[in-house]
């Protein structure tokens, strides 16, 4: 006997005995594995926050200096123009231009004048919304004012109230997005734009 007597005798009738390779003609829809991605992972779209993280925009939030420079410039704006009011009226006169003025000042300058009190545009910053970052609406930047103005009167009316003021201009310190409480009534945040912060 050779060794060739031991070898499988082919079959002769033209068939193979060996399984029919698997392909996606021949198996189910149902039983096909899931398309891969061929793309990849990829990056969320700039101008869309991630969950709670702070949007890209949020960069360049106006310190807390700079609110205050140009806080103080207003002020004093405000105060030369009721000291001038105060010399030619009564003093019920000059309350009610000082209450007037300090709503309609910023409500007003904030909402046609690209954002900006006169002391805000000297050192740089805007007010934009908080959610959009786009301009401050007209009815927002009054509601933002008029928080603002509740929060004075209720330090000049209550006891300790001016405790409330503080609490409000200090605000920023600690807020992330770096929000005084007037401007989360106003839903509103303060910027100083990047080609301003790089002089």
């Amino acid at each position: 006997m050779s060794v060739d007597d031991n070898l499988p005798i082919p079959s002769n009738d033209g068939h193979d005995d060996a399984p029919a390779p698997i392909s996606a003609e021949n198996v189910p829809p149902s039983e096909l594995p899931p398309p891969i991605d061929q793309q990849g992972w990829r990056p969320p779209p700039w101008n869309e926050a991630v969950g709670n993280e702070v949007s890209v925009g949020d960069a360049n939030l106006a310190g807390y200096g700079w609110r205050v420079i140009g806080l103080m410039v207003d002020v004093l704006i405000l105060s030369v123009a009721s000291a001038l009011v105060a010399r030619g009226g009564a003093i019920w006169v000059t309350w009610t231009f000082s209450i007037a003025a300090g709503i309609l000042y910023p409500a007003l300058l904030i909402a046609q004048w690209d954002g900006a009190t006169v002391g805000m545009k000297l050192v740089g910053i805007r007010c934009v919304d908080a959610a959009t970052q786009g301009p401050v609406t007209m009815s927002q930047s009054f509601v933002r004012s008029v928080g603002a103005g509740v929060i004075r009167a209720v330090g000049l009316v209550i006891p300790f109230g001016a405790l409330l003021q503080v609490i409000d201009l200090a605000w920023p310190i600690w807020d992330k997005r770096n929000q005084t409480l007037h401007d989360k009534i106003g839903r509103t945040v303060v910027l100083r734009p990047a080609k301003v912060a790089a002089v």
